[in-house]
């Protein structure tokens, strides 16, 4: 069920519908739903130094510089080509660089972040690690 079909429902409707009370669940019902469930987190995406490359080189605009450069070889403008070659280089490279460090920094953040929160258990607020959360 989604959120917005909780908006019109009273607070007693809401708690029927997911079997609960005012006083949370039971320790037991919460494990017993986590064991059906699983745990309540977002699979984490690993990301590899390829993937960020290959999306570096698909930018259209790169495919527009290598039109460009293959054209002025074509011409017999050497200067021209190896100059548009040498900016494609040092544009995925710089874009790669960056996007990877960024990558890797949010990684490291990840770390970070205190994953608890606040919820009624056995009618007493207790924290536990979010990925506990059931409904």
């Amino acid at each position: 069920m989604s959120a917005l079909e909780y908006t019109g429902q009273t607070e007693e409707a809401i708690l029927s519908t997911l079997h609960s009370g005012r006083s949370g669940l039971t320790t037991q019902e919460a494990e017993k739903r986590l064991q059906e469930h699983g745990p309540n987190s977002l699979t984490s995406h690993q990301e590899l130094w390829s993937d960020v490359l290959f999306r570096q080189l698909k930018s259209p605009f790169l495919y527009l510089l290598l039109g460009a450069a293959a054209l002025s070889l074509m011409f017999g403008e050497m200067i021209d080509c190896i100059m548009i070659v040498i900016f494609v280089v040092i544009n995925t490279s710089l874009g790669f660089y960056q996007e990877y460090k960024s990558e890797q920094t949010l990684k490291l953040l990840t770390g970070f972040i205190k994953k608890t929160s606040h919820v009624l258990r056995d009618g007493r607020e207790v924290t536990i690690p979010s990925a506990h959360i059931v409904t």
